[in-house]
C-alpha cells in the first residue's frame, strides 16, 4: 500500500491517500482529470440537445445558468494552524463555496433539512 511506503497509514479502510507529486498521486490526477473532462464533454451535450428540443418543441430560447463540477479535487490555499498551506481538497458530491458567489440548491433539499423559512 502506498500509504505504508511513503510512512504515513490511514485508520480508515475507506479513505486513501497519496502524496500529489509520488507516481501514484499523479496517476490519480490524471485520471481524475480525464474523468472530469468526459463529465463537462457530457454535460454539455446534454444540454445541447435539452436546449434543441426545447426550442422545436415549445419555442423557448433556454440558456445555461450554472455549470459547476462537483466530484473532483482542486488545489486550494487554506490556513491551518495559523499557517497557509497549499491542500489539494477533493470535494465528492460537493462544490465550494466562495463568498459572493451563488450556491443553489434544490428546494426539496432545503425542505428535508427544515432549511426552507417564508
Amino acid at each position: 500500500m502506498v500509504q505504508r511506503r511513503m510512512g504515513f497509514e490511514i485508520q480508515d479502510r475507506q479513505l486513501a491517500a497519496a502524496p500529489i507529486h509520488s507516481k501514484e498521486g499523479q496517476s490519480y490526477l490524471d485520471a481524475m482529470n480525464g474523468a472530469a473532462n468526459f463529465a463537462f464533454a457530457n454535460r454539455s451535450a446534454l444540454t445541447h440537445r435539452l436546449r434543441q428540443t426545447l426550442a422545436v418543441e415549445m419555442d423557448v430560447e433556454a440558456r445555461l445558468l450554472y455549470d459547476v463540477s462537483h466530484n473532483i479535487a482542486k488545489e486550494e490555499v487554506h490556513e491551518i494552524h495559523g499557517a497557509k498551506c497549499t491542500c489539494m481538497v477533493h470535494r465528492k458530491g460537493a462544490t465550494r463555496a466562495m463568498p459572493n458567489q451563488p450556491v443553489l440548491v434544490p428546494v426539496t433539499w432545503e425542505l428535508d433539512l427544515g432549511y426552507w423559512k417564508e
